[in-house]
């Protein structure tokens, strides 16, 4: 009697310890599952910060640079152009003169990536630079081709060409679910854009337009870049 009432003693002992072994990597699951989403959002708000970087620092290069955009045109002028110190033709296709020279400033190391893009088409895909974010634009003119219709900071309608950022592309992301998009005018104006409702966003939203209110907010842009 005494050794059975023992054994079940020990048979409850065990459940008890795995049980509790249980719910310990049950914890730590948890807590590992948090680290690893905190780890994701954080190397996604670096390259959030770069792409808005690089973008802020192209925009300025370009619209003051009298070799490439030398007119009171601005982005608007196609004409395409040769630089003399390397040969490279900016341009040569005119409503690709834009993104041939945001590639030519911004460092990239793939090209010809098949990614989807905000409004109007590219015929030479999308880059990748060297901080992993991959950049889709438009062929443009500024004009009609490869432009919206948006809102500037009073609410006045402007013409904009839409620049897609991805921080992570995978093929199969889509451009409302997984892209980031700024807003470029002719003259070198920059504003956030959305191409879903932002109203529908909660705070448990996966979608990457979603968070982007809370990106700028971590970085160095303006609150007021946000439309």
């Amino acid at each position: 009697m005494k050794n059975k009432m023992k054994n079940m003693a020990n048979k409850a002992f065990s459940i008890a310890e795995t049980m509790l072994m249980l719910s310990v990597i049950g914890i730590i699951m948890v807590f590992l599952a948090k680290s690893i989403s905190k780890v994701a959002l954080d190397s996604d708000l670096a390259k959030f910060k770069k792409a808005y970087s690089g973008i802020e620092d192209t925009i300025s290069f370009l619209i003051n640079d009298e070799v490439i955009y030398g007119t009171s045109s601005g982005f608007k002028d196609t004409d395409s152009v040769t630089l003399d110190k390397v040969g490279q033709i900016i341009g040569q296709n005119g409503a690709e003169k834009f993104r041939d020279a945001f590639k030519y400033h911004i460092h990239y190391i793939e090209d010809n990536i098949n990614c989807p893009i905000y409004s109007g088409s590219s015929t030479s895909g999308c880059f990748r630079t060297d901080y992993g974010v991959v950049f889709g634009i438009p062929n443009t003119d500024f004009v009609k081709t490869g432009t919206i219709e948006t809102k500037d900071f009073d609410n006045q309608k402007i013409t904009a060409v839409p620049i897609t950022f991805y921080t992570n592309y995978k093929d199969g992301q889509t451009v409302d679910n997984n892209a980031f998009i700024v807003n470029i005018t002719y003259d070198g104006k920059i504003y956030f854009g959305y191409s879903i409702d932002k109203s529908k966003c909660t705070k448990s939203s996966s979608n990457m337009q979603c968070k982007l209110k809370k990106y700028v907010h971590a970085t160095s842009a303006k609150k007021s870049l946000l439309e």
